[in-house]
């Protein structure tokens, strides 16, 4: 009787803790979108905490399924820290080491949310994602119209499309999954997202969303695909014809000036630095920090001779090849590889949750076209896209295993 009292009393803590937990997360996220950069550093932390103290009872009756999927977690973000740690020769925790921490720590916490409290979160994450959809396109549409700020409360165009685009997708989810009422609200805020996407000029995020989109036309079902295909020609012809947003008008810059393209000459001139490294340096590169890349860069770099640096490539083949060398390339496509094929063998499967893993794929895959040649790969935009993605689908394992009776 009193282990069955202290196993209860163990149990609701961690519900309450759970609860806790979920809102840490959300708040993590909803200040990266705004970008209120203190404030989402401190929830990220406040999410490493949270997972170190209740890792050990959460974790406590694990399988071999779920010691194997860690060991998947942990794995790769530590081989990136060794290859660092061999490269330059030297202990050194760095900002760059630090994301990677973090995103991890991220992933793991969302897995941990289903582990102990998932009856609670299924029921109020839906409120709580359009909750901070509305309060986005709110405070975005605030900056951005009325206090006059060219990307909101961004620092960088590209910055507003990627979240813009995120959301943008999640209401096409929303909008299936919603009431009539709600269905209104989400139609209005999927235009101003699109807007604010247009307002960036973000080809890159134009280019992510098309690919994306045909992608997962493939995987819908036949009549929807008809209409959906249908829609997205209709939009891409008024936007091309009307040249809404300069649509037309960036596209074809692009076509005619293709080989003087600002990426692709920085892409020729990280070409060359590559090409200077040693044997050693192109099996595990030179460390990830992004500084050290910077001032390697610059005798290189056509762009320095005008002063204009930058410290990536734009390019995350060439990015991550430099950086921790053809071991680190190879991790990369490994990790992008598990996660695509789990998500693709989820939406082939058609079983429960089919439309989420759809959802999840829409969105890892847009991320990656856009922002592979915008940000840096070690940048708090792409790994958290990768966390959440990654982390979601752990909590989706969760809920297949039943391991929690949900209403």
């Amino acid at each position: 009787m009193g282990d069955e009292k202290l196993s209860s009393d163990t149990s609701d803590k961690l519900s309450i803790a759970g609860k806790l937990h979920f809102f840490v997360i959300l708040l993590c996220l909803a200040m990266q979108v705004i970008e209120l950069s203190d404030l989402y550093r401190f929830f990220a932390y406040l999410n490493l905490v949270f997972v170190l103290v209740l890792f050990p009872s959460t974790f406590n009756n694990s399988n071999r399924s779920e010691i194997r999927l860690l060991f998947y977690v942990l794995a790769i973000p530590i081989a990136f820290v060794i290859l660092h740690f061999l490269a330059v020769m030297h202990m050194e925790f760095i900002k760059e080491i630090r994301r990677v921490a973090l995103a991890t720590f991220l992933t793991i916490g969302i897995w941990m949310l289903a582990k102990n409290n998932q009856e609670y979160i299924s029921n109020n994450i839906f409120k709580a994602t359009l909750t901070i959809l509305f309060l986005y396109i709110s405070i975005q549409s605030i900056a951005l119209w009325i206090l006059n700020k060219p990307y909101g409360t961004l620092k960088n165009p590209h910055y507003l499309a990627f979240f813009s685009a995120a959301f943008l997708i999640f209401t096409i989810y929303a909008f299936l999954k919603s009431s009539r009422y709600l269905k209104w609200l989400i139609a209005i805020s999927f235009v101003t997202l699109g807007s604010f996407i247009l307002l960036s000029a973000s080809r890159p995020t134009w280019i992510g969303l098309i690919f994306s989109a045909i992608l997962v036309l493939f995987f819908l079902e036949p009549k929807i695909r008809k209409y959906t295909a249908m829609s997205l020609v209709m939009v891409l012809i008024v936007l091309v014809v009307f040249n809404i947003g300069n649509f037309s008008g960036r596209f074809e810059a692009l076509l005619f000036h293709l080989g003087s393209e600002e990426r692709a000459v920085i892409w020729q001139d990280a070409w060359a630095l590559q090409k200077s490294s040693t044997l050693n340096q192109w099996i595990i590169g030179h460390g990830l920090s992004l500084s050290a890349f910077e001032e390697a860069f610059k005798p290189f770099s056509q762009f320095h001779l005008v002063n204009n640096d930058f410290n990536t490539p734009h390019n995350y083949f060439l990015e991550i090849l430099y950086a921790s060398g053809m071991v680190g390339l190879f991790l990369f496509i490994c990790l992008i590889y598990f996660i695509v094929k789990n998500l693709l063998l989820h939406i082939k499967a058609n079983k429960g949750y089919r439309d989420l893993y759809l959802l999840l794929l829409f969105m890892l895959i847009t991320n990656l076209i856009t922002v592979s040649i915008t940000v840096p790969f070690t940048s708090s935009y792409n790994l958290m896209m990768i966390a959440l993605v990654a982390g979601i689908m752990l909590f989706l394992y969760e809920v297949r295993l039943g391991k929690v009776i949900s209403k």
